[in-house]
């Protein structure tokens, strides 16, 4: 205990440092270097309470000017003020009090402003009296807080047709954002659209998304209750391709796919199909596979191969039946600690689900992370025939 009072002060300035490297280094991640910062405070702090007596003593006599702790205190005093200039200079913070947080923006958009690489130019084409201005105008403030790369200005159109006919603008409330020589239009003064704008353009390439047909899945093509058109459309807002892909007449797998998507089959992959699938996977591709209760038997089997258990059932949950939905429907409002699911904020449904378990033998160098459980009330109804749902404990699996 006494070793390390005597070396709080080194270990405050190393603190501190490293905070000022870490800003150095990775300018947008302000929460780490904030955090070695107080903590580097906090040791100074320690150290001049635990060894105030000493201290004392030390200011009194002559020789602790000549001595190298004055030298100390006054770099340590130094890298404090630079710290705390840096923050409040370049990082003031702004407080949203208001109920809906209009002044804020989402997880997700604060996420893209600090990954942008390059300046984004906002040109906002307004007319005088254009009730929107003052929304886009307050958004585009935010953004601009958030990330410098951000800049903007508003352009009557009555006022400059110059840059109307530069622009090609035709519409009262176009939105232009350029970066570098990729532009992108909104008409919507909504996070969004801005959002999903900016992640079109500064996207070094458009990465494609390919899904499986031809067993009966859900197809990227149909807007009925079970297609999945809306999912397309919100996919290519942000700027991704979707395509669709048939397997079985090819034993190649598309070189430009970011990933693979199996929407439910109803039928079994073929052989090669699996082979194909199972090639891109050991060579770092990624798949996400949607697997309903009581269908495709052969890509159970095929998940085994990497420590992923699909159970014969169909998840029941009583809590859904009080909130509107039927017991096939179960919630998920708590989320495991994950990259994924870090900034969920919301309960999701999972209509007609089976559950999915870690297999009892992983093969080697393979990890399995559970994203997501039902709560207590639930549990993996085994026997789907029955013609009243009840828990069986012989038979069933209760939940989570």
């Amino acid at each position: 205990m006494e070793k390390i009072k005597q070396y709080l002060n080194y270990i405050a300035l190393a603190l501190i440092f490293l905070s000022l490297v870490s800003l150095r280094i990775w300018p947008y991640k302000k929460t780490i270097a904030l955090l070695l910062g107080l903590l580097g405070v906090a040791a100074l702090a320690a150290y001049i309470i635990l060894n105030l007596s000493v201290l004392k003593q030390s200011f009194k006599r002559k020789s602790f000017i000549y001595s190298g702790n004055l030298i100390f205190i006054v770099v340590l005093v130094l890298a404090i003020l630079v710290l705390i200039n840096y923050f409040f200079s370049r990082h003031h913070h702004r407080f949203d009090f208001t109920e809906a947080k209009i002044h804020s923006l989402s997880d997700q958009s604060i996420k893209v402003l600090e990954n942008l690489k390059d300046e984004v130019n906002v040109l906002c084409f307004f007319r005088e009296g254009n009730i929107s201005q003052a929304k886009m105008e307050n958004l585009l403030k935010i953004y601009n807080y958030h990330s410098k790369k951000i800049k903007y200005e508003f352009i009557d159109p009555d006022k400059n047709p110059g840059m109307v006919k530069r622009y090609d603008v035709t519409q009262d409330g176009t939105t232009i954002l350029e970066s570098g020589d990729k532009e992108s239009r909104i008409t919507s003064s909504d996070e969004e659209e801005i959002t999903n704008a900016i992640i079109k353009i500064s996207r070094e390439k458009k990465k494609v998304l390919y899904f499986l047909e031809g067993h009966g899945e859900a197809s990227i093509e149909v807007s009925e209750e079970k297609g999945y058109t809306l999912a397309k459309e919100e996919l290519e807002k942000l700027a991704y391709e979707v395509k669709k892909l048939t397997l079985a007449l090819s034993d190649t797998f598309p070189q430009d796919c970011a990933l693979l998507v199996i929407p439910g089959a109803k039928k079994d992959l073929l052989p090669n199909e699996l082979e194909t699938i199972r090639n891109y996977i050991s060579e770092g591709g990624r798949v996400f596979f949607m697997v309903d209760p009581e269908t495709a038997p052969g890509l159970k089997s095929f998940l085994t191969e990497y420590g992923i258990q699909l159970e014969d059932d169909l998840i029941v949950d009583t809590v859904s039946r009080l909130m509107g939905g039927d017991y096939f429907m179960p919630i998920v409002s708590e989320y495991e600690y994950h990259e994924i699911t870090s900034e969920f904020r919301y309960a999701t449904f999972f209509p007609f689900a089976r559950s999915v378990s870690v297999a009892e033998e992983k093969p080697e160098g393979i990890s399995v992370n559970i994203l997501a459980k039902t709560s207590t009330n639930s549990w993996s109804e085994r026997q789907l025939t029955d013609s009243e749902v009840t828990f069986n404990k012989d038979k069933d699996k209760e939940g989570p």
